[in-house]
């Protein structure tokens, strides 16, 4: 009986050409759904990616957009107070020369009113804003 055995169990590991072709095919047709379904999996990855940095860009652009806007205020501002500096500095300018003329003449200058007329300066008014 060892010998029917024996050949039942070649039977069995024997296998035609035609199982190894349709085994191959299989397999074949196994590891292509695989790999089609790893570059699915990829282009969605993708295409994730891309929407998240659209989304990122987008942010930044806002952001962007914010700070410019910011600029555009701060340098308007900061050409006001230049104006303003060159506007006191003149003011200042002229008070210390008033100041110079008062100290550096004599006594008889001040009794004439019409002196200090004579400047091209406005006359000093109190702003208390300025």
């Amino acid at each position: 009986m060892p010998s029917s055995s024996g050949s039942t169990q070649l039977q069995k590991y024997s296998v035609t050409p035609a199982q190894r072709m349709e085994k191959r095919m299989l397999s074949n047709r196994e590891s292509a759904r695989r790999s089609r379904m790893r570059k699915q999996k990829q282009l969605e990855d993708l295409m994730a990616r891309v929407s998240y940095l659209r989304q990122q860009n987008n942010q930044i652009l806002s952001a962007l957009n914010i700070t410019a806007q910011h600029c555009l205020g701060v340098e308007a501002e900061n050409s006001v107070l230049r104006a303003r500096l060159i506007h006191l500095a003149s003011r200042l300018h002229f008070l210390q020369d008033l100041i110079h003329c008062i100290n550096a003449e004599d006594s008889s200058t001040l009794l004439r009113p019409s002196a200090a007329l004579l400047t091209n300066q406005p006359l000093i008014r109190f702003d208390p804003f300025n």
